[in-house]
């Protein structure tokens, strides 16, 4: 089930907490909206004014089944400074709902919310939030957003299908998703462009060398009875058995990982963004 947000505050403690949330979401939105113009949704703004033709663009390949446009709309149709601001708030969102929905603590909402993959989806806006949002939705309606980004959340659908105990209607929404855009957008896999050479520069898999810990990550999912290591090893393992994947695609594993091993999580982060800060005033 998606995780409940907190009832309205009534108490000096919940007011407080509330006044945080509010202050670190004003911080935030000012630093997304002072951030340069994006690579990914700069691409996707424009792809979605031409809603019909959104793998027509010659210099911004799109690889995302069509569907994912619609939740875009309402930011593309802002001026495209402030709906890059709204979908960075959005991928932060999600990610505190996902550790909300893992009962992860204060230390790990710090580490999911200072990870670098959540920095590197802010640089260049991506939609990180749809897959995560995707793994939290309950039952099958989840589905056609976990393909949004398979490299994120792919390896979920058949462990989710597991729960459903293997009923073929748990595909009936993507089955009406899939049906539909082909009604709109036409054969659009026909459409797909192979990843640009340029691509590769944003490519951190390690595959095929990380498939046999994918592999292992996936059977600890299937092995899994508490549903949230299912979704923590799922999540590396999609990641694990990708062939491409950027530094934002690990956002929603390192947010998983911090609600089990808040601590170590957070001492790894500590450690990556001191050498980071060395490096940077030592080789600048």
């Amino acid at each position: 089930m998606l995780p409940k947000l907190p009832a309205f505050p009534s108490s000096p403690q919940n007011l407080r907490k509330l006044a945080l949330w509010g202050l670190i979401f004003t911080i935030l939105t000012i630093f997304f909206y002072l951030l340069p113009p994006s690579i990914d949704f700069a691409g996707f703004y424009r792809a979605a004014h031409v809603p019909l033709k959104p793998y027509s663009l010659p210099d911004f390949a799109v690889h995302n089944p069509p569907w994912f446009l619609i939740p875009l709309f309402p930011l593309t149709i802002l001026p495209e400074t402030i709906g890059r601001t709204l979908n960075n708030l959005l991928n932060v969102l999600a990610v505190v709902l996902l550790v909300r929905h893992l009962k992860g603590n204060a230390l790990a909402m710090c580490a999911a919310l200072c990870s670098p993959s959540l920095l590197a989806t802010s640089i260049v806006s991506n939609i990180e939030w749809m897959p995560i949002l995707g793994a939290l939705i309950p039952g099958a309606w989840g589905v056609p957003w976990l393909v949004i980004k398979p490299q994120v959340t792919f390896l979920l659908i058949p462990l989710y299908w597991r729960r459903a105990q293997w009923k073929l209607t748990y595909f009936l929404p993507l089955a009406l998703f899939v049906v539909a855009s082909f009604i709109i957008w036409g054969l659009w896999p026909l459409e797909l462009r192979s990843l640009p050479d340029d691509f590769q520069r944003w490519n951190v898999s390690l595959w095929p060398w990380s498939l046999p810990i994918g592999l292992f990550a996936l059977w600890k999912a299937w092995k899994s009875t508490n549903p949230a290591d299912e979704l923590r090893w799922g999540l590396t393992a999609s990641i694990l058995i990708a062939p491409y994947f950027a530094w934002g695609s690990l956002t929603a594993s390192i947010a998983a990982w911090a609600t089990k091993y808040p601590r170590l999580i957070a001492t790894l982060l500590i450690v990556f963004w001191t050498l980071l800060l060395i490096g940077f005033v030592v080789f600048r």
